[in-house]
């Protein structure tokens, strides 16, 4: 892989695999390798094996570490930042979670999936009603759908408690 023989070193991990395929290693070797070549659906096959095993392994947060590479590799997969999110939210981890809520709702606005966005920013306050970002982007998703009273409702409570905490 250093010296740049991608195909190789894929062939070779893959006869590592079949050696042992209990081993979660050749996987994400093989995922990686695939990711650098540009072939993202093989990547996210190999990401998925390991995901599925950690999770059966009651290791979570390896699991997250994993689905955080798969969004990373393919912003735009939501079913993947979803789970990334529900599992960040089981782990108690709302800022994280949170902050894949707002990604997804990204994407989707980037869709033109303004409704599915409000809710999905909506589902991320409730896990953190505290959070001035979440306001942020509720006052700006409601500013483009032209709901503008709700739109400065959100704003101003984003508003409110950034003033807040800066006293605080």
């Amino acid at each position: 892989t250093r010296d740049g023989f991608l195909l190789k070193a894929i062939a070779i991990w893959k006869k590592i695999n079949k050696l042992d395929p209990t081993a979660l290693e050749p996987y994400l070797q093989l995922a990686d390798l695939y990711a650098k070549q540009g072939l993202m659906m093989e990547a996210k096959g190999q990401y998925q094996i390991v995901v599925d095993e950690h999770i059966k392994r009651g290791k979570n947060r390896e699991a997250g570490d994993v689905l955080k590479k798969m969004a990373d590799i393919d912003p735009a997969d939501l079913k993947v930042r979803s789970k990334l999110a529900d599992l960040y939210t089981r782990e108690g981890n709302a800022g994280k979670a949170v902050e894949e809520h707002i990604a997804i709702a990204e994407e989707l606005n980037k869709k033109g999936h303004l409704a599915e966005a409000l809710q999905v920013l909506e589902k991320g306050l409730k896990l953190d009603p505290k959070s001035v970002r979440l306001r942020v982007e509720l006052g700006r998703a409601h500013l483009v759908q032209k709901n503008h009273d709700k739109a400065a409702q959100y704003l101003e409570e984003a508003f409110k408690r950034a003033n807040h905490a800066d006293f605080t």
